[in-house]
């Protein structure tokens, strides 16, 4: 009697044993499968894991950008304005604004329709709080020949080289002092045609 009691209750004993056995394995399952989805879900949400991008791509530096460059420079004519008539011996006040001439000076010239540059600055054109003003004394010649002709007045920013041509030039029989082309080192950065109407 007692040993069939005892083999009764090895046998009961073992099957504890392996529904226990197949209960942890179960378990182990489910929170290895629990462990993959979570892991599925966190990747859908990070678009760095789906490019395959790490922590160590996403926290490079980017390149510096390089440092700006210097503004060119800007000369304007708000005075007299394109096309205006003047009266040849009252002459015209001329006005406008000068940035960042880096040490270079503002020369004016004339430009008459026979093709000839004018000086009209004996020096160059002071600038003061980014403005600049001149005033040219006659427009064209001083007898009516030229009414009704247009004269282009042409700002220049001129360099030492430019200067010293400008500056050392003879004047012609009339007393100008005239170029067919503007000598090397002068620039042309702004311009204004006016007519002289007598």
């Amino acid at each position: 009697m007692n040993a069939d009691n005892d083999s009764g209750s090895q046998t009961s004993d073992k099957k504890s044993h392996s529904t226990q056995a197949v209960v942890a394995v179960v378990v182990a399952v489910i929170a290895a499968l629990a462990t993959i989805v979570a892991a599925v879900i966190t990747s859908s949400k990070d678009p760095a894991a789906n490019t395959g991008s790490s922590t160590v791509a996403s926290t490079q530096r980017t390149p510096s950008s390089p440092p700006p460059s210097p503004s060119p420079e800007s000369v304007t004519i708000t005075h007299p304005t394109p096309g205006q008539g003047v009266i040849g011996h009252k002459g015209v006040q001329l006005k406008g604004t000068a940035q960042n001439l880096d040490g270079k000076r503002l020369r004016i010239f004339d430009f008459a329709d026979n093709h000839k540059y004018y000086l009209l600055t004996a020096e160059s054109v002071p600038v003061t709080n980014d403005a600049w003003s001149f005033f040219d004394p006659q427009v064209g010649s001083s007898t009516p020949d030229d009414n009704g002709h247009a004269f282009t007045l042409v700002v220049t920013l001129t360099d030492p080289s430019c200067d010293g041509t400008l500056d050392t030039a003879t004047p012609n029989a009339e007393g100008d002092i005239v170029f067919t082309a503007l000598p090397t080192g002068c620039r042309e950065l702004a311009s204004v045609k006016i007519v002289k109407q007598s």
